[in-house]
């Protein structure tokens, strides 16, 4: 009787011991698999391949704008078209056009190669030729840029 409870017992510890080695590898596999993304989840994949509208501008200046992150061109396109401030005597409106690009505060339509996507806290560090910005993601489908600006997901 002793030795079939012993042999029961070593067969226990055994395939305990297999299952605990098992459940350990999987979770090494699963954090070597994730070993891209931040402690925020946060992964340059989040931002690759989606365009981004503008959801909303605290300044209310912008009229639209759209960034649109591309991993086959290796660039980022970037479109802001900013309300005319005055819509009143042609005077006026140059006048304006004149503060607005003294502010950069210019209609765009560019597309910056070499882009460069990274990971800091909580933020996308974002470089590309002759671009710089920093977004903070707000939620799974909006991103914020260092203005306030937020911009939403338009294609998963």
């Amino acid at each position: 009787m002793k030795d079939k409870n012993k042999k029961t017992r070593k067969s226990i510890v055994v395939g305990a011991s297999i299952f605990l080695v098992l459940l350990i590898s999987f979770s090494v596999f699963l954090l070597m698999k994730n070993s891209t993304k931040s402690g925020n989840n946060l992964s340059s994949k989040d931002l690759l391949d989606k365009r981004f509208e503008m959801a909303f501008d605290p300044t209310a200046d912008l009229s639209y704008a759209y960034i649109t992150f591309s991993e086959e061109n290796n660039s980022v396109d970037v479109i802001k078209r900013y309300k005319d401030l005055v819509t009143s005597e042609a005077e006026k409106i140059e006048k304006s056009k004149d503060e607005r690009k003294e502010k950069g505060k210019v209609d765009t339509m560019e597309t910056y190669n070499n882009l460069n996507i990274k990971i800091s806290g909580d933020q996308y560090v974002i470089s590309a030729d002759g671009f710089s910005e920093t977004f903070t993601r707000v939620d799974e489908k909006r991103i914020k840029d260092t203005n306030d600006v937020e911009y939403i997901m338009r294609n998963p």
